[in-house]
């Protein structure tokens, strides 16, 4: 058995229903890649539980227990409220659904359509409807309801803003659109387009949180020139199993009390002033100073666990040569760092799964788009990952940072993006199968979207059989499921 960060919108996509489990509708997740049948990754199953008669969301490899605890019902990870209804699409229209993150986290939801066509307005108008159901899009769109345009060949950051004539952006290295082999196959993951900027050296300047204002030779840091000491000179006198007081005055941290005793000796007077003994203990304690730090210097905060301390993430050969990859995980973007003659093949294999994959690095991914359904990452914001890993922080501070750390937006206007489409005249130059696209030439497509949290673990059990009587089977056969969980 081993632990694994769990997020959920990696279970995002389609999902087809696959016989009956104690007479209801079973539905297995499908491919990201083409929607068909994984090969040979276990995909995760939708399915009715009748111990607590809700419909669930489980997976036969992940557990909910990991030191011997009773296992949830039908092992669920995400259960509906109770109901009796066969229709899972109208089950998810209705319920909102708790999520297990090692305790029952409600109100989550599940949007679940149907995948399948039947008239040239189910693909929006943009595509036709073929004879076994699925939209055949026009040449100039994509999607499984051909809801996209084609997304645009070449990406610049918000860097590319031009301050003056000294510091204009040059897209000499633009980040490029994936595609296959002579350049007319779009390779996608999880229903969207994937980009490149290959031929990295150094810190990815463009792709961080840097002000551009004037060009510099030396790289910036963004680390404070003056750090906390973790010992301050003034230290505390009470006890750590000190209680704190319930009528303790104003201003009081929480976790201590003023007295030396408890309960305190103080009491509050009916005109709201502290009487005499109080007083007097104030008198007794011993005065704090708190560090003083530089003006105008980075927030602590800001501080970068990844390029800043290069050696504990593997990067200082690493960055020597390397190219950066952005591509879709369910709800997110994310940049991650490749070596430089990686394969698209290699990267997104055929039975391609965020969760299994391992598409989040630690020691590789650095920035992170907000949670969107749009059909690439122009126009998204998105943050740079700081402060990951904690052991290298205060040790006697337990902090309480999501699995992506400090997230900082690289753009501080929310909603204006950080990476924007390139004119056609500038990708003109830079557009071309350059070896990174599938070895094939095959097209790599898949499905969809949201969501976080902590991991429970996994381990190789059983799955329970499922009943073997013909369940009532609702009209859509091929559903796509968006896991709204972050």
């Amino acid at each position: 058995v081993s632990e694994k960060l769990l997020i959920y919108s990696y279970f995002s996509g389609i999902y087809k229903e696959s016989g009956s489990y104690g007479g209801y509708p079973m539905y297995v997740e499908q491919n990201k890649n083409d929607g068909k049948p994984f090969k040979n990754t276990v995909g995760a199953e939708i399915k009715y539980c009748h111990e607590i008669s809700s419909w669930v969301f489980m997976h036969p490899l992940i557990t909910t227990s990991t030191k011997g605890e009773e296992e949830n019902e039908c092992s669920w990870l995400m259960r509906s409220q109770e109901t009796l209804d066969y229709d899972f699409i109208n089950v998810a229209g209705e319920s909102s659904f708790d999520v297990w993150t090692g305790e029952i986290t409600q109100g989550s939801t599940l949007i679940v359509t149907c995948n399948e066509c039947s008239a040239r307005s189910d693909c929006n108008y943009h595509g036709t409807c073929s004879t076994s159901g699925f939209c055949l899009c026009d040449k100039n769109r994509f999607g499984d309801h051909c809801e996209f345009e084609l997304p645009c060949e070449s990406l610049a950051t918000e860097k590319a803003g031009q301050i003056n004539d000294m510091t204009r952006w040059n897209p000499d290295n633009p980040i490029r659109l994936v595609t296959g082999e002579g350049g007319f196959k779009l390779n996608r993951v999880y229903n969207r387009p994937v980009y490149i900027q290959r031929s990295l050296s150094g810190e990815p300047y463009d792709l961080r949180k840097y002000d551009i204002r004037q060009k510099i030779t030396a790289a910036p840091s963004s680390a404070p020139s003056i750090w906390p000491t973790l010992n301050p000179t003034y230290q505390p006198s009470l006890s750590p199993n000190t209680k704190l007081a319930t009528n303790a005055p104003p201003g009081t941290i929480p976790g201590i009390s003023l007295g030396a005793s408890y309960p305190p000796t103080f009491s509050l007077e009916s005109d709201g002033i502290w009487d005499d003994d109080y007083a007097n203990t104030l008198k007794e304690e011993p005065v704090h100073q708190q560090n003083q730090y530089e003006e105008n210097v980075p927030d602590f905060a800001d501080w970068d666990d990844f390029f800043e301390m290069p050696e504990i993430h593997d990067l200082t050969d690493f960055m020597e040569r390397y190219a950066v990859i952005i591509a879709f995980t369910g709800s997110r973007y994310y940049g991650t760092m490749i070596s430089p003659n990686s394969k698209f093949d290699d990267l997104f294999p055929e039975d391609y799964h965020a969760f299994w994959d391992d598409s989040f690095s630690l020691q590789r991914t650095f920035i992170i788009s907000d949670t969107t359904y749009t059909s690439s990452p122009a126009g998204v914001d998105f943050f740079e990952m700081r402060r990951r890993i904690n052991s290298e922080l205060n040790p006697f501070v337990e902090f309480s940072y999501g699995p992506y750390g400090v997230l900082i937006p690289l753009v501080n206007y929310v909603g204006a993006g950080f990476f924007h489409c390139l004119s056609n005249d500038a990708a003109a130059k830079s557009i071309g199968y350059d070896g990174f696209g599938s070895s094939t030439g095959a097209s790599v497509s898949p499905s969809h979207h949201p969501s976080i949290s902590l991991s429970p673990s996994m381990s190789v059990q059983p799955t329970p059989v499922p009943s073997s009587s013909m369940a009532p089977s609702a009209d859509c056969y091929h559903v796509d499921v968006q896991i709204l969980y972050d």
